[in-house]
């Protein structure tokens, strides 16, 4: 015997579409993931695809206000120990300073560098506010790029802990090797920049 209650049901479920099972979101990159494509504007709005470069070891460095002083210091730490002539030098001569060398790399073969790029995690303001912003750090830094985080897209990615600096460290090959965060002192320094050089000396080519 058919009742009401079971024409109904019968009825809806020819109308209505069977649920989908839910889906988890996605584990965000870390250690051992590609880069993703995030593509930020400097203070001159010239768009900058985030450590696209391969063949370099690529240190994102970015942070919230209250890191900016802390991130510039590690910054300049990062560039004049992996190019020591740079010490001293005005920020347009420090970044073409060369990098050093590593003992007993191949003269034909291309030496890996070490580039900080420097991040300013703003989050989204109204465009008058943001072009504000832009002709600060026009004046505060005419040399140096800086991409100018307006979306959170490093945060959304990454995460962010604020009043430190934020670290993603990217391979020669585009691959995520460490996402920290935390006050650098002269041994943390260290051994940051002890890793980086691993990571440059992974890429040498095998011997013949």
């Amino acid at each position: 015997m058919i009742t009401l209650t079971t024409s109904l049901t019968m009825a809806l479920s020819l109308i209505l579409p069977a649920p989908t099972p839910s889906t988890a979101a996605p584990p965000p990159p870390g250690p051992g993931s590609p880069m993703p494509v995030i593509v930020l504007e400097d203070q001159f709005q010239k768009p900058h695809q985030l450590a696209s470069e391969r063949g370099d070891v690529i240190v994102l460095l970015y942070g919230d206000r209250q890191s900016a002083a802390a991130n510039q210091l590690l910054g300049s730490q990062i560039h004049v120990h992996f190019h020591p002539t740079a010490r001293g030098l005005p920020p347009r001569q420090a970044s073409q300073a060369p990098v050093k060398p590593i003992p007993n790399w191949p003269a034909d073969v291309r030496m890996p560098e070490v580039r900080v790029v420097p991040v300013a995690s703003i989050g989204k303001v109204p465009s008058v506010v943001a072009n504000i912003i832009r002709g600060q750090f026009r004046t505060k830094s005419p040399d140096v790029a800086v991409a100018l985080d307006f979306e959170d897209r490093l945060k959304d990615t990454f995460g962010l802990h604020p009043g430190v600096s934020n670290l993603v460290v990217v391979d020669t090959q585009g691959v995520i090797r460490h996402v920290t965060s935390g006050t650098y002192h002269d041994k943390q320094v260290e051994q940051l920049n002890q890793f980086l050089e691993k990571l440059r000396c992974a890429a040498a080519p095998a011997r013949k």
